[in-house]
């Protein structure tokens, strides 16, 4: 966490230096390139129009993987800002194309993907399902269907081991209150999320990561094809 807010920093830094107006002026899907000794691949930063999210992606070539972890992504990425650039051995927009697939695919996952719920939440709806109809059963179902957090959880296991053996009507007034005093918090959940094509995906920037001796290789053999 501290790294990333010292790597955070140093690109507050470097848009004071540039000037906020002057990097808004560069269009969108604008790309670079950088030469390192290893990990060869692309870095993408992509938006989500339809839902408003931001992702930041790299694609490992020679792995074949796409990382999402923000600060391993940007350690990647990182670089000098007078840094010279150099032209990607691979193609750039067939990469570009996988990782708006892989957001389609993702975002399709976590739409249609059944919360796992924790003990003891996973009881009490068992228990709430097992009633017979009511409003007040209707809006418990709606509540505890939605997985809760630690805090939330430590606290319901409290409650559910002192409680459930009390009557129905006594035991859905306690859930009842339970719920009114742990409202869920506004993040949004898997069941909101939009469902999303390659169109709705706007491409804000993307860098490439060539090899060094790669690129040296490639430059000594348009060198000879010169020379011959």
């Amino acid at each position: 966490m501290i790294q990333f807010l010292f790597i955070k920093q140093e690109l507050i830094d470097f848009i004071r230096r540039i000037g906020e107006e002057k990097l808004k002026r560069i269009p969108l899907g604008m790309g670079s390139d950088i030469q390192r000794e290893d990990r060869k691949g692309l870095f993408a930063a992509i938006k989500d129009e339809k839902n408003n999210r931001h992702f930041w992606l790299f694609y490992d070539i020679e792995k074949n993987t796409i990382l999402d972890r923000k600060l391993e992504v940007v350690k990647l990425i990182r670089c000098h800002e007078y840094e010279k650039r150099v032209e990607p051995d691979f193609d750039v927009y067939e990469i570009l194309g996988k990782l708006k697939r892989h957001i389609v695919n993702q975002t399709k996952a976590v739409k249609h993907r059944i919360p796992v719920l924790p003990n003891p939440q996973n009881h009490v709806m068992n228990w709430l399902q097992a009633l017979p109809p009511s409003e007040k059963r209707k809006e418990l179902i709606d509540y505890f269907s939605k997985p809760l957090d630690g805090l939330r959880i430590r606290e319901l296991r409290r409650l559910w081991r002192e409680n459930r053996k009390n009557s129905v009507e006594n035991l859905l007034a306690i859930l009842r209150r339970f719920a009114e005093e742990h409202p869920h918090s506004t993040e949004v959940q898997p069941s909101s999320i939009s469902e999303v094509s390659e169109e709705d995906l706007q491409l804000v920037g993307w860098i490439a990561r060539c090899k060094k001796h790669e690129v040296r290789r490639e430059l000594t053999v348009r060198w000879r094809g010169f020379s011959d």
